[in-house]
């Protein structure tokens, strides 16, 4: 019984995270250096991600420490999160919430492409650091979309989204 209200509590939590999430993400669009924003960013996922350890959540708590590294690079100030990059963590923040939806789903969800993008833009800042003394520069990983074969992460994102959502809920038409 204890662990089903600590696992409520969780889940609860959470959802307040991802608000602040989704605030901090929409904030830094217009304002990409605002520090005490990246930081609230910083500390909402990672109390998801240690949550999510607590539970064994291990495609959440790993999507989300590929977030917390890419925003740890902003934190730092060895990279400026620009439109892509928010784009990745409004569709991270998008997929953690479809888990924290549904407890049971959470492993089914396939976070390796996207843990895999947010490491493309890390070590993308590390390859520009390391070649110029421009910092904030990043370097835009290839993102194919399957849909219609254009480079755009967000459609990109859109799309896993929505095989995500499958996978949870099945197919709606």
């Amino acid at each position: 019984m204890l662990e089903e209200e600590l696992l409520q509590h969780f889940l609860t939590e959470t959802e307040d995270h991802l608000a602040t999430i989704e605030n901090t993400l929409l904030t830094l669009e217009s304002d990409p250096l605002h520090a005490e924003t990246i930081n609230s960013l910083f500390r909402a996922v990672h109390s998801i991600k240690g949550g999510a350890g607590l539970f064994d959540f291990n495609n959440m708590s790993q999507l989300g420490h590929s977030m917390e590294n890419l925003i740890s690079k902003a934190r730092e100030s060895e990279l400026t999160l620009g439109k892509k990059h928010i784009d990745a963590l409004l569709h991270g923040m998008d997929t953690l919430r479809l888990m924290n939806n549904d407890a049971t789903k959470i492993e089914s969800i396939n976070v390796k492409e996207m843990v895999g993008l947010f490491e493309s833009f890390i070590d993308a800042s590390q390859l520009d650091t390391e070649t110029t003394n421009e910092p904030n520069t990043p370097i835009e990983p290839n993102t194919k979309s399957s849909l219609d074969g254009k480079s755009d992460s967000l459609r990109t994102g859109l799309y896993q989204l929505e095989r995500d959502f499958e996978t949870l809920y099945g197919k709606t038409s």
